[in-house]
Order: C-alpha cells, then sequence, then structure tokens
C-alpha cells in the first residue's frame, strides 16, 4: 500500500508539471553558473562515519502514517575515496540544521553534484517561502516549490504555486516548466548550481543554463532536498554575499579569485562544472590575445605541506591543458601551485578549507 502511495506520489508530481518547453540557449555566452564567495553552509560528507546518517542534517517526514525507517535508509557511503550520501524515497526530505533563514533572502547560490542510480530516479531541491510544518500530513507539499530532475534529463518545476487552492497571486507566479534542449549522459555525476537574485531564479546542469524563472513570487526561507528510486548526492555548498569577480576584470590588469573551477577530492581531475567557466574565459582570451595569464593553485590544509603543493601545481597545470585544449596558446599561460601557504582564512572549519580551495588568475 505505501509502494502503491509512492507511486500515486510520483505520478502525480509528472502530471503537475505543464508540458510549456523552454528551448536551450546560447544567446549570452557569457551566462554561466556563478556561484557567491560567502559560504554559510558546506557538507562534502567527509565528517561522517560510513553508514551513519549525515551529521548536519536532519530528516523530515510529511505523512504522519509513515515511519522513520524512510529516513534512516539514507546513509552515508564510499565509493572511492570519496563519501556521498544515498537517498531513496520521496516522502521524506533532507533539512539543514543550520538556520538559513537569515541567508536566504535576497541573493544566494544553492551547488551540489548528484548522480541518477536508476530509470526513476529524480533529486528534487525545495525551496520554501516559510519553515516546513513537521508531519503537515500533505503528500506534496514540498513539489510546490521544488525544482525535480529525473534521470531522463526532464527537468520541471512549479516555483510559485503553494496554496491548493491556486489563488489569483497563485497563478501569476506560478512556473510550470520542463527542459527539451541538450540531453545528459545519464551514467555520469553532474553538477547542479541553482541562483537566486531579487526573486529571479536560475538552474544549471554543468554547463547548460536548463531554466530561468524571472520571478518566482517570494523569498525563500528554507531548503529541503530529496531523492527518489536512488539518488546520490555529494558537495552540497549554499553561499552568499557578492558574486564571484566577473571574467573582464582581467582586462584591467586585475587578478580574479574564482571557487568555480573545481576538482574531485585529492586529484587534479576537472569537475564537470568547470568546463562552462573555462569555456567563457577561453573565449575571453581568444577575444583579446594579448592577455597572459599566470594561473594559480591553492589547497586547502588538509594534506601535508609537500603534497599539498604538488597537487596544487597540478591542479594549475590541469586549468592549463583544459584552457590550450579549447584554443588558447600554450605560451599565454604559466602556472604556479602554492599548496596551502596562502589561506584566505585560518581555521579547520568545512566552510573555510572550502574558501582556501581556489584557483587564481593573474594577468601578467
Amino acid at each position: 500500500m505505501k509502494l502503491l502511495s509512492a507511486l500515486y506520489i510520483l505520478l502525480l508530481q509528472c502530471l503537475t508539471i505543464n508540458s510549456y518547453a523552454q528551448k536551450h540557449s546560447a544567446a549570452n555566452s557569457y551566462d554561466y553558473f556563478t556561484a557567491r564567495e560567502q559560504v554559510v553552509f558546506q557538507d562534502d560528507f567527509s565528517e561522517d562515519k560510513t553508514g551513519a546518517f549525515p551529521g548536519q542534517w536532519q530528516g523530515i517526514l510529511c505523512l504522519k502514517d509513515y515511519g522513520d525507517e524512510h529516513i534512516k535508509k539514507w546513509r552515508v557511503k564510499l565509493e572511492g575515496q570519496t563519501n556521498l550520501l544515498s537517498m531513496n524515497t520521496s516522502i521524506a526530505h533532507l533539512l539543514p540544521k543550520e538556520d538559513l533563514s537569515k541567508y536566504l533572502a535576497d541573493s544566494f547560490t544553492i551547488e551540489c553534484d548528484y548522480y541518477h542510480e536508476n530509470i526513476l530516479s529524480a533529486l528534487s531541491v525545495a525551496l520554501m517561502p516559510a519553515p516546513h510544518e513537521k508531519d503537515c500530513g500533505r503528500q506534496i507539499c514540498c513539489h510546490h516549490y521544488s525544482i525535480n530532475i529525473w534521470r531522463w534529463s526532464y527537468i520541471g518545476t512549479c516555483i510559485g504555486s503553494g496554496k491548493e487552492e491556486d489563488s489569483s497571486y497563485d497563478r501569476q507566479h506560478t512556473y510550470k516548466t520542463r527542459y527539451e534542449g541538450p540531453r545528459f549522459d545519464t551514467l555520469a555525476w553532474h553538477h547542479l548550481g541553482i541562483t537566486y537574485r531579487k526573486r529571479e531564479l536560475k538552474v544549471y546542469i554543468d554547463s547548460t543554463k536548463v531554466l530561468t524563472v524571472p520571478d518566482c513570487g517570494y523569498i525563500p526561507q528554507q531548503l529541503l532536498i530529496g531523492g527518489f528510486a536512488t539518488v546520490k548526492l555529494r558537495n552540497v555548498r549554499i553561499a552568499t554575499g557578492p558574486l564571484v569577480a566577473p571574467l573582464q576584470q582581467l582586462l584591467k590588469g586585475k587578478p580574479i579569485v574564482t571557487h568555480n573551477i573545481l576538482f574531485a577530492a585529492g586529484t587534479a581531475q576537472l569537475g564537470a562544472t568547470s568546463d562552462s567557466y573555462l569555456n567563457a574565459l577561453a573565449m575571453l582570451l581568444k577575444e583579446h590575445p594579448k592577455l597572459k595569464l599566470s594561473i594559480q593553485g591553492h589547497t586547502d590544509n588538509s594534506g601535508t605541506d609537500a603534497d599539498n603543493i604538488v597537487l596544487s601545481e597540478q591542479r594549475a597545470a590541469a586549468v592549463k591543458d583544459a584552457l590550450v585544449a579549447k584554443g588558447v596558446a600554450d605560451k599565454r599561460l604559466s602556472t604556479k601551485g602554492y599548496g596551502a601557504a596562502k589561506p584566505v582564512k585560518t581555521g579547520n572549519k568545512i566552510a573555510i578549507k572550502t574558501l582556501n580551495r581556489r584557483v587564481e588568475f593573474v594577468p601578467l
């Protein structure tokens, strides 16, 4: 019976989303996901023990007749050398223990890596306009504010509609949208980026903008994340404050620091989300052939000094190789690795380590 109810919820979510299609557009080549600098919540699950429930989160159930066993199934797992969270039910959500209401105001960004494990997999990110009501008794209470990403490259949202009786205000501010752009490899990790600024909401997957909501009709106060049948999650990051410095700053001779170039933990392997930023940088370099750059890598203090120097040099070299592969002349780029010798902030908190892991571009 509970399985049938879960399938009913899944079907209802599919039917609720309108068939309006937003075609992918490359009209603005510089419209890549740009994270904000001030990290207010970060979790890569590295501090959690394998088999444990993630320590920075609490589980939320909506239906009173369901037990906590649905939440207890969510456990941190180790794959290779990386921790991740496996989620497999649509009737429960993750809620950060950190009170985000003071941060989710005028502008913020949300990021995470996700993997769809089977054909019915879906990731749901809900941006609630008010604190979630525990045991609210409504099967799809979060759906009205959620972005749903299905394995078969279907991205839908009902952002803005929060009342069952659909008032005139709700109708005016509801966006029910389906994405029909380039399909994504279903057997790979992807990077989700969400930007919110003065009620405008944009959604990016890897290097592609998949959704724009010009006015979602409310100010988010709380974030919930859920997964269905089964979704793997890692590297959750929420940030506010100023945007990462624009690339055009390089043309004025000013260096820029970016956290938009990411690497697999402990390696120089570029993450999927890095490609859009590097594409924009390569385009800028081609448009301004006299511009030369020093690419400088920085790590956090997790490893030894010697290992961090090597890793930072390898990461800087990986960035250079990627730009050369995109048509930038090798002689215009140099590299340097500083390891953890030049931290932005000192400390061992996850948010501070995230801030210190960065790439800098210095005009020559």
